[in-house]
């Protein structure tokens, strides 16, 4: 069975694994990359929100 990079990019995401196996500019590097940045999407929609927004008031740069 033939391994997928987009699936393989969005699982590299979460198990912290950032280097790409695949050769630069080539389809399978741009596959993985695009698998990595929608796992990345997905995180941070669905972790990031739900920092509260105190947390945020405490650090002088981030006022929302």
């Amino acid at each position: 069975m033939q391994e997928d990079p987009y699936q393989t990019g969005y699982t590299d995401f979460f198990q912290g694994n950032l280097t790409c196996k695949y050769r630069s500019r080539s389809f399978y590097a741009k596959e993985w990359l695009r698998g990595f940045n929608a796992a990345f999407n997905f995180n941070r929609q669905a972790n990031v929100q739900r920092v509260p927004t105190e947390r945020f008031s405490r650090i002088g740069w981030c006022n929302p």
